[in-house]
């Protein structure tokens, strides 16, 4: 597996697997953090996309765990998160396990919200 996908957004997965349905990459989606965690502990993958702020979570909860089962520190990471900025003290500690921040804004464009109404007609 190339890439594991965590967000509890069933809108935000969607447009994950549009975009990545015909590239040469593997990926695997969970809205369940804990499904995510026990496929990771079973699997390898090369990169994990995952939400900031999830109801019951957040993602550097979620790779910590996923760092915790597979007993390696470095895990390179996404974090998808809303246009609200993270705190400084987050952020920090995100970098410093790899975890590159981008916007889910950026997933929400109308290009992309267009393409996922057409294709799913």
């Amino acid at each position: 597996m190339d890439i594991v996908i965590v967000d509890d957004d069933a809108m935000v997965l969607a447009l994950v697997k549009r975009v990545l349905r015909n590239s040469i990459y593997t990926y695997r989606c969970f809205s369940v953090p804990d499904e995510a965690i026990e496929f990771l502990s079973k699997n390898q993958t090369k990169i994990i996309v995952v939400d900031y702020r999830m109801p019951k979570t957040d993602g550097l909860s979620v790779i910590e765990s996923i760092q915790s089962v597979i007993n390696k520190r470095e895990m390179p990471a996404i974090f998808l998160c809303s246009s609200i900025a993270l705190p400084k003290s987050v952020q920090t500690i995100a970098l410093s396990y790899g975890v590159i921040p981008l916007l889910k804004d950026r997933l929400m464009s109308k290009d992309c919200i267009e393409g996922l109404c057409i294709e799913s007609r």
